[in-house]
């Protein structure tokens, strides 16, 4: 008889990408009675907030600044959004439930990090603190901001898609949306799978250095979902719920049409009473998708994307083959 206990449950971090179906995932877990669902602890403080890391301008971001320093609940730091989120995961445990974190990775990554790993240098911006100054030093080795006391004690999803469907997606969002253009210093940041590698090979290095000795868990390795599994493999999300110690009887994969709160970013997502098949990426062949980016976008859009889809195939390609 095994005399092996279950492990506590830990909180989920969901590490994602833009138009990766993230919003598909949440949207799988939303009734689950077990879960405390938070969506972007750290994007406004990112995107606005008084240490800032993207310095793109315009009238549709100034707009959103001022809306957004007018929020007096809205956290202004990352101190701050970090203290937040350490809050909402104690009341969830306090309740018994799991709090399912969802971020787009780039947003919470060091700027050193970043910059060791794009083309093009950025302009220099500072790199923010999450400790005060007479705060419990919290050792960060980990690629992000956040201690890896922390980094340690979430269970991480990694959710990954095809950059040849993920690329243009962003584009016509991120332009018509967020004031973007694929030449300015940002676009290259929010376009690239290598922030999900490196915290991903960070995970499994920090794991086995720590489980060395243990040969129960010499084989750990952080969950990755593509976002095709959670169209078309329930089983897929079961085994996750699973691992994650959440019951897959509580998943959802229909729901209502959305009445209010239209987002341009959500459309799909709030129009849809279930899990749209024609988003699959099987069979994307990136040569003719590159046609289809030269007619809606023109020439020189078209080869940006298929230079940024380039680069970001080995790094898809390598955490698509971790998936379990």
């Amino acid at each position: 008889m095994s005399t092996t206990q279950p492990q506590e449950r830990k909180p989920v971090f969901l590490l994602s990408h833009p138009r990766t179906a993230s919003n598909l995932f949440m949207k799988n877990f939303q009734s689950h009675p077990e879960v405390v669902p938070v969506e972007y602890p750290f994007i406004n403080s990112f995107l606005f907030g008084t240490e800032a890391q993207c310095d793109r301008k315009g009238p549709e971001r100034d707009a959103a600044r001022i809306q957004f320093q007018e929020n007096k609940e809205a956290p202004k730091s990352y101190h701050e959004a970090f203290k937040k989120l350490e809050e909402v995961i104690r009341r969830a445990g306090e309740q018994e439930r799991v709090a399912l974190v969802k971020e787009h990775i780039y947003a919470f990554l060091k700027p050193s990090v970043i910059d060791s790993n794009i083309e093009t240098p950025r302009p220099p911006r500072a790199t923010p603190q999450l400790q005060q100054n007479d705060a419990e030093v919290r050792i960060s080795t980990n690629p992000t901001l956040l201690p890896d006391h922390f980094m340690l004690s979430v269970s991480p999803v990694f959710l990954i898609r095809h950059p040849a469907l993920v690329f243009p997606s962003w584009y016509k969002i991120s332009t018509s949306t967020f004031g973007a253009d694929i030449d300015d210093c940002e676009f290259p940041v929010e376009v690239s799978f290598r922030w999900s590698r490196i915290l991903y090979d960070w995970y499994l290095n920090t794991w086995s250095k720590a489980t060395s000795n243990s040969p129960l868990n010499q084989h750990r390795k952080p969950a990755v979902i593509d976002a095709d599994d959670t169209m078309s493999d329930r089983a897929a999300l079961e085994r996750l719920c699973q691992q994650l110690q959440l019951d897959p009887q509580q998943l959802s994969f229909e729901w209502q049409v959305a009445k209010t709160g239209f987002l341009p970013w959500l459309s799909s997502i709030q129009k849809s009473t279930g899990v749209d098949m024609s988003k699959l990426s099987k069979g994307v062949d990136t040569q003719q998708e590159f046609v289809k980016w030269e007619h809606e976008f023109g020439s020189h859009v078209a080869h940006k994307l298929l230079h940024f889809v380039e680069l970001a195939m080995p790094d898809y390609e390598y955490l698509l083959a971790q998936r379990g």
